[in-house]
């Protein structure tokens, strides 16, 4: 994802800062927010921006081209530099599937695995499958009747073909350092 840089007059910025609240530790946006909780903010006329890119800008310079500003702290809403880091879209996805906050992954035990339901008449069906992401991509990599099978096979795929280390379900049974 390209985006345009962000040429913040001393205007833009001192009105940018009307609409935080530093109260907390989490500097809470108070103007617009989106459905997902981020916060918006007009420059330049019709530019609207994520305010944590305006917020990031302000306090470290311009973002560098392709990257993603990222929360630490998994409040989209918070615009405090201390809580924001600059990284590729595959770090955005590892950080969110770390900290297990996919909805494709939500209270599950297990990285890479999801459950997916699918109907055959009046019946309810599911399976466990393998799922890795790559290059904001997901991909599967299997279908499988336990949770644990599934989980066994993301690692095995994940560790081999694609040399994923981060985000292993049973590290000790490939890792030996």
């Amino acid at each position: 994802m390209s985006h345009r840089p962000l040429n913040l007059s001393e205007s833009a910025i001192q009105r940018f800062w009307k609409f935080v609240d530093k109260s907390k530790e989490c500097w809470e946006w108070t103007g617009f927010r989106n459905k997902q909780g981020y916060g918006r903010f007009g420059i330049a006329g019709s530019q609207c921006v994520n305010a944590h890119r305006v917020s990031w800008t302000i306090a470290n310079g311009p973002i560098p081209d392709g990257q993603f500003v990222c929360h630490k702290c998994d409040n989209p809403s918070c615009v405090n530099p201390e809580h924001l880091f600059v990284g590729s879209r595959q770090d955005n996805i590892d950080d969110m599937m770390i900290k297990k906050r996919s909805r494709h992954f939500k209270n599950l035990q297990y990285y890479g695995v999801q459950w997916q339901e699918r109907y055959d008449g009046p019946n309810r069906k599911g399976r466990w499958h393998s799922v890795i992401c790559i290059n904001g991509k997901m991909k599967k990599l299997g279908a499988h009747t336990s949770i644990l099978e599934a989980a066994r096979n993301y690692d095995r795929i994940a560790y081999i073909k694609y040399g994923e280390r981060k985000l292993l379900n049973f590290p000790d049974e490939y890792i030996n350092d």
